[in-house]
């Protein structure tokens, strides 16, 4: 049987949750705890499709600016690559690295909602791709490649997912993330997606 414990000083409003059973003659309440899952959260996918591999390009910036009031958690951000044409070419590194500003001069992202009754992002949240001035760069987070050869190529690549147990890849205010494409130019266009909550 389900049943609530009123606390005080708000006794009439707010109760916590308990599931009641009869121990030994005597009620006892066992307190009911949801695990926290990420549904729980406005949930949200960035995606950038066709972006032309370039030496040191920024393919996707994600930055929670001053104000926004809200906490972003990473959950996913994949890389992918697509040739319009034969290709000899070699591995394309990438780094997912953390920002310390949001850059400028981009193209901005429309970003989707993972539940269309989800609010829009604040305004102090800005995601982009190519940026004209390179956001600030601070530590590596992870590193992948893919590999754009038609033969034995490599194509798709998990440059970050959260792991069992693990913290969420957390962005508070004044911080962001970048998918930096390494220092050689490659070769095909470059696909990326992140996937975070914002609290």
């Amino acid at each position: 049987m389900s049943s609530f414990i009123r606390l005080p000083p708000d006794s009439s409003g707010k109760r916590i949750r308990t599931v009641a059973k009869t121990v030994g003659g005597i009620e006892v309440h066992e307190q009911v705890v949801q695990a926290l899952q990420a549904d729980f959260f406005a949930t949200y996918s960035a995606a950038v499709v066709g972006s032309t591999a370039a030496a040191d390009r920024h393919h996707l910036v994600i930055f929670n600016g001053t104000g926004s009031g809200r906490i972003i958690r990473i959950l996913k951000v994949v890389i992918s690559c697509e040739t319009t044409a034969a290709v000899t070419g070699y591995a394309m590194g990438f780094r997912l690295r953390r920002t310390a500003t949001a850059g400028s001069g981009g193209t901005s992202i429309t970003v989707a909602t993972m539940d269309t009754t989800d609010p829009s992002l604040p305004s102090a949240i800005t995601v982009w791709t190519n940026p004209t001035t390179a956001p600030t760069l601070s530590a590596v987070v992870t590193v992948a490649a893919i590999n754009p050869e038609e033969t034995g190529g490599h194509y798709t690549e998990v440059l970050y997912e959260r792991g069992q147990g693990e913290k969420a890849l957390t962005l508070r205010e004044g911080e962001g993330i970048t998918v930096q494409q390494y220092n050689n130019a490659g070769a095909g266009l470059i696909n990326v997606y992140a996937i975070f909550t914002v609290e």
